[in-house]
């Protein structure tokens, strides 16, 4: 006797999506789904125009076969609502209707695939002829619900959530409550250099602004954000490792590059109160990387890129160099995310395969960089935290013993002979002198570069979202901005 299958009660103020999109919904790149036959506001798990709904991302897969419901990872929640819903033949979709898709459905043979997938179809159950459900979403920030925190500030540093960074030079200069000011936060306490580059430009044209760094943790940041709301007296700032993939999530508004990105390191305040993030990572690196090949009379394109790493520094660089035309490899420990980062870049700039962002782990490092001209560590190996004493051209055991950590550098001195001569070895780590990675290079006699002229190139292009209306009103342009924060980084 067949088995009658009940469909189970699923709540219908919830929208559910596989865990392999969850990078994806943070970074809000996600605002179309696709939904097999109708799902209208009458229909059986149908959604209505105008709808509040939270987004969920399932750690154990449901059954209406078995009647066990989907479970739900408890730290991921995002509140969207519903902007518009249409029922379509699969055959009539245009262009148009797949953007803000997830990365892996851009058209109607990736649809089919990846619904068929997802819902376990066979091949021959999805046609033109099948009906889905183009379901539009926009993301709810923290502005658009009640406060959940009505702390401001200054109240969060005298509580101890967010601290003033002690190691940066010249940090905090002026800097007070009642005074104009650009705050931007970071996780560890480094020798960063926006302080120093930002105040120093404030002093050079009398601009009657401050400029601190906090350091705090991401798990704060809808309080910070908070408070930098209530905040009359701030008008934008940044933020860097560790919050940079976090925080458009929070925030009101996104640039379309930063969310494609997925991430932010630029926030300015508007004139209605709103904070609107963007990134000028990639812009800052790419610049840097393109001044120092321009000194020898080469161009970036056509040149290999071994990149390590796919954070929100790494997101951004790496699309920024595949803007340059350059044979960009991603690698990464976790190759998920690596994946992910390649198809994402791919399809946003339509690569064909020859020309495609490629991606690996780690392991493949010794093998990537045999022909690479460029090998860039934008990963967390040699910056502070437990990760410092290692090298990124291996993996790196932990904890961080003396044995793995000469494991570590055993293996990437292996490496290290498989790098032509001629490439260019590249940290964008900011530390006292040379990072570990770079100080070996230059014993190896490669050329180097450090992570201060991206510095400087961000920070100026930071700087001018921030305030470039007041300083075009005062005749400072974006190369008295250069001069000044070079000089100010001492490069």
């Amino acid at each position: 006797m067949t088995k009658k299958i009940t469909r189970l009660f699923l709540n219908p103020d919830e929208m559910a999506f596989r865990k392999y999109f969850w990078p994806q919904l943070e970074s809000q790149a996600i605002t179309t789904v696709f939904r097999p036959g109708s799902r209208l506001e009458n229909d059986e798990r149908g959604y209505r125009e105008g709808q509040i709904v939270v987004a969920r991302v399932i750690d154990s897969i449901g059954s209406d076969w078995a009647g066990i419901p989907p479970e739900f990872f408890k730290e991921f929640s995002k509140t969207i609502k519903i902007k518009k819903t249409q029922v379509k033949k699969i055959g009539d979709l245009k262009k148009g209707d797949f953007d803000g898709a997830s990365s892996d459905i851009q058209d109607k043979k990736s649809l089919k695939t990846q619904l068929g997938l997802i819902y376990n179809l066979f091949p021959g159950d999805l046609t033109d002829d099948s009906i889905v459900t183009i379901i539009s979403f926009s993301y709810l920030s923290m502005a658009n619900h009640p406060i959940s925190s009505k702390k401001t500030i200054k109240e969060l540093e005298n509580e101890g959530i967010i601290k003033i960074a002690k190691i940066p030079q010249n940090n905090a200069i002026g800097f007070m409550y009642g005074k104009s000011h650009t705050i931007t936060f970071v996780e560890d306490d480094y020798p960063a250099k926006t302080p120093i580059m930002w105040n120093a430009v404030y002093a050079a044209f009398e601009l009657p602004h401050s400029q601190a760094m906090f350091v705090s943790q991401a798990k704060h940041l809808p309080e910070i954000l908070d408070g930098l709301r209530r905040d009359r007296d701030y008008r934008g700032g940044g933020f860097g490792v560790g919050f940079k993939d976090q925080a458009a999530a929070y925030l009101d508004k996104v640039d379309d590059m930063a969310r494609k990105i997925g991430a932010v390191n630029v926030v300015v305040k508007s004139s209605d109160g709103l904070l609107v993030g963007y990134n000028t990572d990639g812009i800052g690196y790419a610049e840097s990387l393109a001044e120092f090949f321009m000194k020898k009379g080469q161009y970036l394109a056509g040149k290999k890129v071994v990149l390590i790493g796919s954070g929100g520094t790494a997101n951004a660089i790496a699309f920024a160099l595949a803007l340059r035309k350059m044979n960009v490899v991603i690698l990464n420990r976790t190759v998920e995310k690596a994946q992910l980062l390649a198809k994402r870049i791919n399809v946003h700039f339509g690569f064909s395969d020859d020309e495609s962002v490629k991606f690996g782990a780690e392991s493949e490092i010794s093998k990537e960089v045999i022909d690479a001209d460029v090998v860039l560590n934008v990963s967390t190996k040699g910056a502070c935290g437990h990760l410092e004493k290692y090298l990124p051209l291996a993996s790196a055991t932990l904890p961080a013993t003396k044995e793995n950590i000469a494991e570590n550098y055993r293996l990437s001195l292996e490496v290290f002979e498989k790098i032509p001569k001629h490439a260019l070895i590249s940290d964008v780590i900011l530390s006292d002198g040379d990072t570990a990675f770079v100080a070996i290079a230059k014993e190896k006699k490669f050329q180097t570069l450090n992570g201060v002229p991206m510095v400087i190139n961000q920070g100026v292009e930071a700087m001018w979202l921030v305030h470039g209306l007041e300083m075009e009103a005062r005749g400072i342009s974006k190369i008295d901005l250069y001069n000044v924060m070079k000089q100010a980084a001492g490069f």
